[in-house]
């Protein structure tokens, strides 16, 4: 009698339908979110906020690069200073400009 018992529970169950739909839910659900991502678009006062904001720190970087360079310290690392500022601008306002025309 044993060991029909265990042959008996070893056996993979069937699926009922609520399980088979709800699958089928979850699927179309995901589907639904995957789509709604790609369709999803800034609207013009965020493109023009978010833009505005990284154009203007990065020209505040370059400015602060170039007064670097009109006060004279013997220190090398200004000159450090100097093209991380430089290049913080310089990127910063390339990510303005293509956030503004994405």
């Amino acid at each position: 009698m044993s060991s029909k018992e265990n042959s008996s529970s070893s056996q993979p169950l069937p699926r009922d339908e609520s399980t088979q739909q709800s699958s089928s839910q979850h699927s179309q659900q995901s589907q639904q979110s995957q789509q709604s991502q790609v369709e999803y678009q800034d609207c013009l006062a965020c493109k023009l906020v978010g833009s505005t904001t990284f154009i203007g720190l990065g020209s505040y970087s370059i400015y602060q690069a170039l007064k670097l360079n009109s006060t004279k310290i013997k220190n090398k690392s200004p000159n450090f200073r100097k093209v991380g500022l430089n290049a913080i601008g310089i990127l910063s306002i390339s990510v303005g400009i293509f956030r503004l025309f994405q």
